[in-house]
């Protein structure tokens, strides 16, 4: 700390420079900097926590990771420089919109109850490494038209309940990828008539088998899967 000024008359203490500390309490909760240097709290190893001398009151704790409100009724933010001040966010009405001119998001992790565009434009969520999108309670995803591509590979998984695809005009699957088995106990035919999709269980995994013209019915208990195409494995 540099130096430390004290304003008797306004209830104000100043502290001009970095200010190290473990604890520091403040009975009114009021902290605040200048507008040209405005307060800047970090932590070293450890979490930053705001609270007040009781157990039932609001607590704020900042850690590495993560900021966490606790034991709040609401919780609202501001747009910076406005006057009036213009509400960005608030828990009574959480919508977080972003602002004007600005298309692309960049986080490594979100929490929201519901993601959504506008009603005429596509909402695009995409990763360099991986995606991994989880609902406490389940997950429900509406749209127009619903694309999901990856690289590698798509996993979709329920704990609980099941899984349901349903499309007004029917449900679309790029297949050209997905393995393919041509083991069959019919060596005669020869011709592929169509494809068959078949998944392996438990795990889930999707494979497809060509239909071949002059066989009798093809279903998925046809492959042999004891070879080394098995795509269960």
């Amino acid at each position: 700390m540099e130096t430390i000024e004290v304003v008797p008359t306004a209830n104000l203490i100043k502290f001009f420079g970095e200010l190290e500390m473990n604890k520091l309490v403040k009975a009114d909760g009021m902290i605040s900097g200048f507008k040209e240097s405005p307060v800047t709290v970090t932590n070293v190893g450890d979490n930053v926590n705001f609270k007040v001398l009781s157990d039932e009151e609001p607590e704020i704790v900042i850690s590495q990771d993560k900021v966490e409100f606790m034991k709040v009724e609401g919780f609202e933010m501001f747009e910076p420089g406005t006057n009036p001040k213009t509400s960005a966010f608030s828990t009574t009405f959480p919508n977080f919109g972003l602002p004007k001119g600005v298309l692309n998001l960049h986080i490594k992790k979100a929490t929201a109850n519901r993601i959504v565009s506008k009603l005429e434009g596509s909402l695009l969520i995409r990763s360099e490494k991986s995606i991994r999108v989880r609902g406490k309670e389940g997950m429900r995803i509406r749209g127009k038209e619903v694309v999901m591509r990856a690289d590698q590979d798509l996993l979709l998984r329920s704990i609980n309940g099941s899984i349901i695809l349903d499309g007004s005009d029917g449900i679309i699957m790029d297949v050209d990828t997905m393995a393919v088995t041509g083991r069959f106990e019919d060596h005669n035919a020869t011709k592929v008539a169509e494809y068959k999709l078949c998944i392996c269980m438990p795990v889930g995994q999707l494979f497809r088998i060509p239909v071949l013209e002059g066989t009798d019915t093809i279903n998925c208990d046809s492959v042999d899967l004891t070879g080394d195409d098995n795509p269960c494995v």
